[in-house]
């Protein structure tokens, strides 16, 4: 935390640190605006990436084959998946990001005042930033849900009691009451802690480099030694 620390010392006094995630990111997403995202984004970065010859027509063209084809089965009927993107596609991912990156660009990011401390971060569909009241963050994100037309973004914020740590991927954070940032390394209640016996046969360099990389993640999450 100390980077966060010297950006904003005192400044987030009085500020919580938050998160929120969308629910059923990848099955809520129109799949005809996605691949328009897509396209736009591809538009304005297509003279920098490698396109193996493509165009942007042949990529609207794959996207819509695999997006709108997806078919599962159940209880042995054949069955074809009518909206959002199709869980397991690799195409699916990037598509819903890319929706959601277009709708924050469209709010937060259009009016900046929304952001309390300028922060805010997302991965996939876990977000993170600061906000004085579980108010102004759920404000901020219904601003974001509220770009998606078909108003199938929502989101479900996690805002801290007083004192509180609040879980980001593998960090806690908390904001002290001086604007100070405790950060330390967090684990989902439901891991086992067991991750690789050491008499398994794998190779002695790889259980020594699964321990030690425990304490490097562990080193670089943590604002102290506890």
């Amino acid at each position: 935390s100390s980077g966060i620390n010297a950006e904003y010392g005192e400044e987030a006094a009085g500020y919580s640190f938050y998160t929120a995630d969308v629910s059923a990111l990848f099955t809520n997403v129109n799949v005809d605006k996605c691949i328009r995202d897509v396209i736009a984004l591809a538009d304005e970065h297509w003279e920098s990436v490698e396109t193996f010859g493509l165009q942007p027509v042949d990529l609207h063209q794959i996207l819509e084959v695999v997006l709108a084809n997806s078919f599962f089965t159940f209880n042995q009927r054949l069955y074809k998946q009518v909206y959002g993107t199709f869980m397991g596609c690799s195409v699916s991912p990037p598509c819903a990001i890319i929706r959601l990156a277009t709708c924050e660009a469209n709010s937060i990011y259009t009016d900046t005042y929304l952001l309390s401390l300028n922060y805010y971060q997302r991965y996939v569909d876990d977000a993170a930033g600061f906000a004085r009241s579980r108010e102004e963050a759920e404000e901020r994100h219904n601003l974001i849900a509220a770009k998606d037309e078909d108003l199938r973004i929502n989101w479900e914020v996690d805002f801290p009691e007083p004192g509180e740590f609040t879980p980001f991927l593998d960090t806690e954070v908390r904001v002290e009451p001086d604007g100070n940032i405790t950060t330390r390394y967090y684990r989902k209640p439901q891991v086992k802690g067991i991750t690789l016996h050491a008499l398994s046969h794998h190779p002695t360099n790889t259980k020594n480099s699964t321990a030690s990389n425990f304490y490097h993640t562990a080193t670089l999450t943590s604002s102290g030694e506890r």
